[in-house]
């Protein structure tokens, strides 16, 4: 059974959309920010504010190195981690790479409100994402085998799009 690894921006429904293409294909789910959570005994948050986010993006690919090889199902990333150097080439290796693309518009409302994230928060959450965008799509783009637009989809529309594609 072929891995799905579910890339892009935080709020593009990586995790809600993962979870439900998992169920819908019987295949396991796992989310490397969860798994990291667990293996630090701490929240995302809490790893930027106390070691900074160098710290925490070696984490990630620590992590994805060691599910190389692994049957893992369907692997929601962190919304960095297939920015940093390497790590598009090492997700490859796991799996179908799978960049679920939402619009700006749609990132603003979905992340409005949602202070767990620490990239977003103080100031603008439009102006942060409008930057992290720039600074990431790039990166998304070449890390990804299939795109697929989210904006105005369901999170079953899109797990069935994702299915669609590697089944």
């Amino acid at each position: 059974m072929n891995n799905i690894i579910l890339i892009g921006f935080m709020g593009s429904g990586k995790t809600s959309c993962g979870r439900e293409a998992a169920k819908l294909s019987g295949r396991d789910f796992c989310d490397t920010d969860e798994l990291i959570e667990r293996q630090q005994k701490m929240s995302i948050s809490d790893i930027f504010e106390k070691f900074g986010e160098p710290y925490f993006r070696e984490l990630e690919t620590g992590l994805i190195k060691s599910l190389i090889g692994k049957d893992v199902g369907v692997l929601s990333v962190g919304g960095g981690l297939a920015v940093t150097e390497g790590n598009g080439d090492l997700l490859k290796q796991i799996g179908t790479v799978i960049y679920l693309r939402a619009g700006i518009d749609c990132l603003v409302e979905r992340l409005r409100g949602d202070d767990t994230r620490p990239l977003l928060s103080g100031g603008s959450i439009e102006d942060k994402i409008i930057n992290l965008m720039n600074l990431r799509e790039r990166a998304y783009i070449e890390a990804s085998d299939i795109i697929i637009d989210t904006d105005g989809f369901s999170v079953e529309e899109v797990a069935a799009m994702i299915l669609s594609e590697v089944v």
